[in-house]
C-alpha cells in the first residue's frame, strides 16, 4: 500500500480550499468558451460583484474540459485534438451546442490562491478564478472539508481509536485509509490481517462518496478493498434536488448547511461501526479463508485472470509475475503449495503490486487495483472445486 500524503498536510489543504470554493447555476445559453480556453458567463453570476456584473470569466482545468464535451456529447478525443489544433474550432463546436440545448448547469469554481503552491500550475499576471467542474444542477455537495469535519475525529478519537495508515489528495479524488493498530485477526497460521475503513470522496463528479471495508495485511503491508455491497459500506451519488439560477451557499450560514448533511454523516458513523464489529470482521474472515482453498489451475491461468479482470498494463502484469512468485516465500505455511496458485495469493500479488513504485504510476492507479483485487475472490469461484494435483502445475523459479 503506497504511503501517498501525511494527513495532516491534507488537512491544511483541503481547509485552505474550502474558503476559496464559489459554486452557481447557470443555464448553459449564458456561457461561452473563448480559443484560450477560458469559460465566460453572462450576466450578475455572484452576488457580490461589482457594478452590473456583465460577465465573468473563469480558466478551466482540463478535467473541466472534459465534462464539458461529455456533457455536449463531444467525443473526449476529437475534445482533445481540438484543443491541440485547432482551439477556434473547438470554441465554436462547443458554443454552439451550449446555446441550442440550454440546460442549467452548475459550475464549481475556485478563487486564486493568494500564495504559490508546489503543486498548483503558474498563475497568469491577471489570476482568474479557475472553473474545475461542470456539472447537473442536481449535484449534491458534500465536500472533503465535510468528511474531515464530521468523520476524522470520531474515526481517530476514542470511538474508533483509528490511525490514517495511508492517505492521498488530487484534482479528483480524497483518499483515506484508517486501521485501528489494536485489533487484528490471523487469517491462518503466520498470516494477520487488520480490518479498517476506506474513503473516497471527489468534489468535481469523478466518483461517488464511498466509504467501504479495508483489509490490511501485515506480512507484506499490503492493502485490499472490500468492493461488495454484500459486506456494507455506502456508495452514494452526489445527487439532490434542482436548485435554482445564482450562488449557491451565500445566504446559508456554515452551521445551516453542516445541519443539513449531519444526518448523512451519522448514517456514516454507523456503517462505519457496523464495517468495525465483530460480525462483519468474521464474514471478511472467512470470505478470504474461502479464497485461500481455491486452488487456480496454474501459474498463467492466475495472470490472464488478473489481466483480464483489471485491464493490467503490460508493466502491471510484470509486477503481479513478480510479487505472485515471491509471495510463496513470504508465509511459511504457503510454501507446501508451491505447485497451485490460490485465489488468495493471486489477490496479494496484485496488491503488492499495487504499492510497488517500480510497476504502478501513482496513488490513483494503485488505489484502482486494491479495490479491483476484491473482484478476483469472486471471479476466482470458478475454479471451485480445487481438486487439482499439486505437482501437476508448474510455478516458475524466476522471471
Amino acid at each position: 500500500m503506497l504511503n501517498g500524503r501525511d494527513i495532516q498536510d491534507i488537512a491544511l489543504e483541503i481547509d485552505a480550499t474550502s474558503s476559496r470554493k464559489r459554486d452557481f447555476i447557470v443555464p448553459s445559453n449564458r456561457l461561452s468558451l473563448s480559443e484560450d480556453f477560458r469559460i465566460r458567463a453572462f450576466g450578475k453570476i455572484f452576488a457580490d460583484a461589482p457594478g452590473s456584473g456583465s460577465m465573468t470569466s473563469f480558466e478551466t482545468t482540463p478535467f473541466f474540459r472534459d465534462q464539458l464535451g461529455d456533457k455536449l456529447r463531444i467525443p473526449r478525443a476529437y475534445m482533445r485534438r481540438l484543443e491541440q489544433d485547432a482551439p477556434s474550432l473547438l470554441s465554436c463546436n462547443v458554443n454552439h451546442w451550449l446555446f441550442t440545448e440550454p440546460k442549467m448547469r452548475m459550475i464549481r469554481t475556485l478563487d486564486p490562491t493568494p500564495l504559490p503552491h508546489p503543486r498548483t500550475p503558474a498563475l497568469r499576471d491577471d489570476p482568474l478564478p479557475v472553473a474545475r467542474a461542470f456539472l447537473s444542477d442536481q449535484y449534491k455537495r458534500r465536500d472533503n472539508d465535510m468528511l474531515m469535519n464530521q468523520l476524522y475525529p470520531f474515526l481517530c478519537g476514542t470511538d474508533v481509536n483509528g490511525i490514517v495508515k495511508s492517505a492521498d489528495l488530487n484534482p479528483v479524488h480524497f483518499h483515506m485509509k484508517v486501521l485501528n493498530p489494536e485489533k487484528h485477526v490471523a487469517l491462518k497460521v503466520d498470516d494477520p490481517v487488520q480490518i479498517g475503513v476506506y474513503i473516497r470522496n471527489s468534489e468535481v463528479g469523478f466518483s461517488r462518496l464511498v466509504i467501504e471495508p479495508f483489509v490490511y495485511r501485515l506480512a507484506c503491508s499490503n492493502g485490499m478493498i472490500v468492493s461488495d455491497k454484500a459486506f456494507g459500506g455506502i456508495s452514494q451519488v452526489h445527487l439532490g434536488k434542482r436548485q435554482s439560477e445564482g450562488e449557491l451557499g451565500r445566504f446559508y450560514s456554515e452551521e445551516t448547511i453542516e445541519a443539513e448533511d449531519r444526518a448523512f454523516f451519522l448514517k456514516c458513523r454507523d456503517v462505519i461501526k457496523a464495517i468495525l464489529s465483530p460480525e462483519f470482521e468474521t464474514r471478511i474472515i472467512e470470505r478470504l479463508r474461502a479464497a485461500d482453498e481455491v486452488r487456480i489451475p496454474s501459474f498463467d491461468d492466475a495472470v490472464e485472470l488478473a489481466q483480464k479482470r483489471l485491464s493490467l498494463t503490460d508493466q502491471e502484469v510484470n509486477g503481479v509475475k513478480t510479487h505472485l512468485v515471491s509471495g510463496f516465500d513470504v508465509v511459511p505455511s504457503l510454501r507446501q503449495d508451491r505447485g497451485v496458485c490460490s485465489v488468495w495469493e493471486l489477490v496479494n500479488a496484485v496488491t503488492a503490486t499495487a504499492h510497488d513504485e517500480n510497476f504502478v504510476s501513482s496513488y490513483e492507479r494503485g488505489t484502482e487495483l486494491e479495490r479491483g483485487s476484491w473482484g478476483l475472490i469472486e471471479s476466482g469461484d470458478e475454479y471451485r472445486p480445487a481438486n487439482l494435483d499439486p505437482a501437476t502445475a508448474a510455478v516458475p523459479d524466476a522471471l
